[in-house]
């Protein structure tokens, strides 16, 4: 009868030996880590096969250059409802690259957005730029939508305190309220400190960095060129809106860049304007 080799055999005392030397560069490097500190770990110099038994410590990661990616259309209702706001084939989208992220030459920059919805759908909505580390708000401003849904603009406006400053990255973010609010906020005239209480229904956010104005980076610009993205696609926008300019050149231009981002679907969206600012009152009355 044929005896089975058993899957397991016993070291002998040479070969055990042997093994537990092995072991020490894996001990020095386990001695040699962070205590563990909320149960994350920086693994950094670690190879991929220890990786799994270092104990983790929670020192977050540096900040990478640049920042991670942003969100160009909305996930859904923050508050884990349905959300109020109609759910459309073409979402809420940001007129940027698919990572979000843009540079610009300008302190007031303007962004551009592709807003589905009109006056009637959306109560209110806010644009706000932060610090890069999200510990100072540079930027806050509430607004209402026109009656027709499209391409929308957003402009920072000329104050001094809200100007972005050269070489520096900042984190924007556009919110939509749809819903009737849930802690008595009249959106409608936008009480700000009840508001912020509210969760938005629809939320995007994505990153702007200033650079420095060279002659190299205006004729990006005025080719049409995706390095300074957001010049870049507000000339455009500008241009396409005066009859007089915005011939084939210009369009081609537009059409070039949107594909390029990979927002063909918006070629053939209507370029509204700019979205109607909360201090700008008679405008307001004017699209009621």
């Amino acid at each position: 009868m044929m005896r089975l080799k058993p899957r397991f055999t016993f070291l002998s005392p040479w070969t055990a030996a042997l093994g537990c030397i092995g072991m020490l560069p894996v001990l020095s490097i386990m001695l040699t880590l962070p205590h563990r500190v909320h149960g994350e770990s920086l693994m950094a110099g670690i190879p991929p096969s220890l990786s799994s038994i270092v104990v983790k410590n929670g020192l977050p990661d540096p900040p990478s250059n640049p920042p991670p990616n942003g969100q160009r259309e909305p996930g859904g209702s923050l508050s884990g409802e349905i959300a109020s706001c109609p759910v459309l084939p073409v979402p809420l989208t940001a007129i940027t690259p698919p990572d979000v992220h843009g540079q610009t030459l300008s302190e007031q920059p303007t962004f551009w957005f592709y807003i589905p919805y009109s006056s009637e759908n959306v109560k209110v909505g806010e644009f706000s730029i932060l610090t890069r580390d999200e510990t100072q708000e540079v930027y806050r401003q509430p607004f209402y939508l026109p009656e027709t849904p499209g391409l929308m603009s957003i402009q920072l406006s000329a104050d001094d305190e809200n100007l972005l400053q050269e070489g520096l990255y900042y984190h924007w973010y556009l919110t939509l309220y749809c819903g009737e609010p849930t802690h008595g906020a009249d959106l409608s005239s936008y009480d700000a400190d009840a508001i912020a209480n509210e969760v938005p229904d629809l939320t995007i956010h994505g990153w702007v960095q200033r650079v420095a104005d060279t002659p190299e980076r205006q004729s990006q610009i005025a080719g049409g060129a995706s390095d300074v993205w957001y010049d870049a696609i507000a000339y455009l926008a500008e241009q396409l809106q005066k009859p007089s300019q915005g011939g084939h050149d210009i369009q081609a231009q537009w059409e070039a860049l949107l594909n390029e981002a990979e927002l063909n679907q918006l070629v053939d969206k209507p370029i509204v304007g700019s979205v109607v600012v909360h201090d700008a009152e008679d405008a307001r009355e004017g699209d009621r």
